[in-house]
């Protein structure tokens, strides 16, 4: 590697003049305001008497003049006076005269003129520099390799301004390099968790809770909320909000608060973690991050959750000026879990975050609709909302793709989830460089137990007893569950989803290996509780006819929402069959005597999805309120009036027999 003083050395003139714009300003206090002449588009230096300039005070002006002149030719470059035409005046000649004049017409100005060069200046030019100014008003100084070198080898901006520069590693960390390692933490935490500052929304509710995390007098401040509720992103949000107004903001990630011995070691360890290379003194954590944020996210899917809890809570302060204050989001039922909960509930604050609501879901889309959205109409917001479960991630998710498809489509929640879902299983990949098909041959596998089992929230022993614990299927769910991003272990081995709809794609895969067997699976297959499961996995299966036909009559309610999930073009063929099917189906209805019950389910599901031949599925449903609800919403107004009619119908039979009068008189009491 070439040394300091050698990449110095060869720098070009435009190079040189680029590197002590920062570097003087740094170096030398007088300099601090520093304002050089500048760079044309060219990319060369502006012909200027000087190459920059500042005022060091009401009648102080430093003026400076750049040059990687050889050494040979150096003295001419400075102090040439002479009247030759192909000459100019030295820059130290052309500075003294500058001087001169703005002195004689203001006798309180001084002037300190600043000779830089890349080299080692030659002792004997520096006395001659010196000696040929003789104003008391004017000070000459040289700044050269010597003076550029221990500042970029020793002080920590130096050191940072050399790998800019030089391309030398920046090893002590500055407020500079601290800048870096800053943006570089936040990315990263924003990858993990797909957030972006593209994604970010104003919502009054995260303002009420950065006006409660500001006024807090605690510096420990625990963030509760259950899965779902937005914590990560309000993290996220406000680490960037914190950084725009200058200060230190920075996330912890929960591992290294399980190693460190107090809050100095785990953000020192973080550091490290972010840009291996740098060293710290014993005081760089204390000096740079005064007034800072430290985000602590997320210690809920660590099996040692309520240890680190406790440890963070350990390291509470008084809240003064210049403290550290964390951040850390928590589920409540974390929180209840730590020991002697009542002795220290004064040593942090809880803050509590509630259920995105359906407003602050519209509000966001609102917001990205004006930036980068294209307009859509309330019914379809009203959809997305209800389709992510006011789940601040998968609204941002299903709204990103809304982006890059330039518009929305029925299905886009789902769309979103199978992306999230796809992309997860690559990250392991890429992780562990596990194949594709065993990760998912594994999540199958699972989701198949599930299923067979009946357990929807199961236990890592259930996990070992389906799989074994030697098997390959255990030891890949392990790996997955160790990214906390599809599911995880609490430290009592209970299973915990990132959300229930990431839990049901994942049956909904597992679903689709049941049809490889109809008969060894009917149990699971014609299992009423499960009909969203097996709708959604009918739709990327091409599903024989007789299959359908054995479906209907043993599980009618999942052939019914199978038309939710085939709505693309890809699956026009499987839902004609699937109408032809059910359309049979329905005209039996009253020969076969399927009760009620089971019609009145379908209509219920029929409400939240659109279905144009509403009327062909239907046709020979029994009437029912729940029917002509479903009618309506999907087009058929005059069912409105059939619905009121129906209603206003069992009132007036209620009425007759139990008394009208007595009858109203209940409704307002109950009322």
């Amino acid at each position: 590697m070439y040394s300091t003083s050698t990449l110095l050395q060869g720098m070009d003139g435009t190079a040189f003049e680029k590197f002590c714009d920062p570097v003087l300003r740094k170096l030398v206090p007088e300099l601090a305001n520093y304002i050089p002449t500048g760079i044309n588009d060219g990319g060369k230096t502006i012909k200027s008497l000087v190459d920059g300039f500042c005022f060091v005070g009401k009648n102080h002006m430093a003026t400076v003049h750049i040059t990687t002149t050889g050494i040979k030719d150096l003295a001419t470059k400075w102090l040439y006076d002479g009247d030759a035409p192909s000459m100019t005046k030295g820059d130290l000649i052309k500075g003294i005269g500058q001087a001169k004049e703005i002195h004689k017409a203001s006798p309180d100005f001084k002037f300190s003129i600043y000779l830089v060069h890349n080299c080692r200046v030659d002792d004997r030019l520096h006395l001659k520099v010196k000696q040929y100014n003789t104003e008391s008003f004017i000070n000459v100084i040289i700044l050269e390799q010597r003076d550029f070198v221990p500042f970029l080898d020793h002080d920590p901006e130096g050191q940072y301004l050399r790998q800019k520069f030089l391309g030398i590693n920046a090893d002590r960390l500055s407020s500079s390099l601290l800048k870096d390692i800053l943006l570089i933490n936040i990315e990263r935490y924003g990858r993990e968790n797909y957030l972006s500052e593209a994604s970010l929304a104003n919502v009054p509710r995260q303002e009420r809770v950065k006006e409660q995390l500001t006024a807090s007098a605690k510096t420990i401040n625990l963030l509760t909320g259950e899965s779902g509720f937005g914590k990560s992103a309000f993290c996220y949000m406000i680490l960037r909000s914190v950084l725009r107004e200058g200060r230190v903001a920075y996330r912890v990630d929960p591992s290294i608060i399980e190693k460190a011995v107090s809050l100095e070691d785990a953000i020192s360890q973080q550091i490290l973690v972010d840009r291996a290379t740098t060293y710290l003194h014993e005081n760089d954590i204390r000096t740079l991050f005064k007034n800072s944020l430290i985000v602590v996210d997320d210690i809920n899917k660590y099996p040692s959750c309520v240890a680190i809890l406790d440890k963070l809570i350990s390291w509470n302060n008084r809240r003064v000026e210049g403290n550290i204050v964390i951040l850390c989001p928590v589920w409540p039922r974390n929180l209840e879990s730590i020991q002697n909960k009542e002795k220290k509930k004064d040593y942090y604050s809880v803050i509590s975050l509630e259920r995105f609501s359906f407003n602050d879901c519209k509000l966001i889309i609102e917001q990205r609709t004006n930036k980068d959205i294209p307009v859509i109409t309330e019914q379809e917001k009203h959809s997305l909302i209800f389709g992510t479960g006011f789940d601040p991630l998968l609204l941002d998710l299903s709204l990103q793709l809304m982006i890059s498809t330039k518009g929305f489509s029925e299905r886009l929640s789902e769309k979103a989830i199978e992306n999230y879902y796809t992309d997860i299983v690559h990250r392991i990949h890429d992780l562990h460089q596990i194949p594709v098909y065993l990760i998912n041959r594994a999540l199958a596998s699972f989701g198949r137990e599930m299923l067979r089992q009946r357990k929807l929230n199961p236990h890592l022993d259930d996990m070992e007893s389906w799989l074994g614990s030697e098997s390959k299927e255990y030891k890949i769910l392990l790996q997955i569950a160790e990214q906390h991003k599809l599911f995880s272990f609490d430290e009592t081995g209970s299973c915990f989803f990132r959300h229930e709809r990431i839990r049901d794609f994942l049956l909904a895969k597992a679903a689709e290996v049941l049809f490889g067997n109809v008969v060894d699976n009917q149990d699971v297959l014609g299992e009423p509780f499960f009909a969203e499961i097996i709708g959604a996995a009918i739709a990327n299966l091409n599903i024989p006819k007789e299959t359908i036909v054995w479906l209907i009559n043993a599980n009618p309610l999942s052939i019914f929402i199978s038309l939710k999930y085939l709505s693309d073009d890809t699956s026009k063929f499987q839902r004609e069959i699937t109408l032809e099917v059910i359309e049979e189906w329905s005209a039996s209805i009253s020969q076969n005597f399927i009760p009620k019950s089971v019609t009145d389910s379908i209509s219920n599901s029929l409400m939240g999805f659109d279905v144009k031949e509403i009327a062909r599925v239907t046709n020979g449903f029994p009437r029912s309120p729940e029917l002509h609800l479903a009618r309506f919403r999907n087009g058929e107004w005059v069912q409105g009036l059939h619905f009121f009619f129906q209603v206003l119908d069992i009132f007036i039979q209620k009425s007759l027999r139990i008394g009208g009068t007595q009858y109203l008189h209940m409704l307002r009491q109950n009322t």
